[in-house]
């Protein structure tokens, strides 16, 4: 996979782990979790983690789901896949900022991002900026306000249901958050 594309994978219903993960968190009762901070605490959040961001599993049976699903779509996708660093379920929804920060996931080391959509909405976009994470001159936090000058705008991902997108995670990404009384439900994985 060239990192300055955005791979995309449509119709995951054929995968019975993503029917199965899907059917969960459509559902309810799903258990979301209130993290006050995403990018910034300007930016808290609903998710269920299945990986932390130290490695660490909380959940067997959702990281079993999970981890079949992510090999089913880099399989399709012919992208290399050793194995998951962090793995969340997140629910974003209207907030005071109409979008989030632009940051990378993790800094210390080079890594994919696979985003999957659950469901449509009108607006909740995904941007991907072609300039990328200097690892040679850290900035930390990994984040910047959006828009920010020293950042180009990429691509733009919209969310469309039953859909999977792959790209570099050192390039810098920001969400667009959906209508006021929607929801954008995803599957947030970095991995390498």
């Amino acid at each position: 996979m060239k990192d300055t594309k955005v791979q995309y994978l449509h119709n995951l219903t054929e995968f019975k782990s993503y029917n199965e993960i899907k059917s969960r968190v459509l559902h309810p009762k799903f258990p979301w979790f209130y993290s006050p901070v995403s990018t910034s605490e300007k930016f808290p959040f609903l998710g269920n983690e299945i990986v932390d961001r130290e490695g660490k599993i909380l959940s067997e049976e959702g990281f079993k789901l999970c981890l079949e699903l992510m090999k089913d779509i880099t399989d399709k996708m012919k992208v290399d896949f050793v194995q998951p660093i962090r793995i969340c379920v997140n629910m974003a929804q209207a907030g005071v900022s109409p979008i989030t920060d632009w940051h990378v996931d993790h800094t210390d080391r080079d890594h994919k991002v696979l985003l999957v959509y659950f469901n449509q909405t009108k607006k909740g976009n995904t941007l991907v900026s072609t300039t990328k994470y200097d690892k040679d001159k850290p900035v930390l936090p990994a984040f910047k306000s959006y828009p920010d000058k020293n950042i180009k705008k990429g691509e733009t991902i919209k969310p469309c249901e039953d859909t999977a997108v792959v790209f570099d995670g050192l390039r810098w990404h920001t969400a667009i958050l959906p209508e006021p009384g929607t929801r954008r439900v995803t599957l947030v994985a970095t991995f390498i």
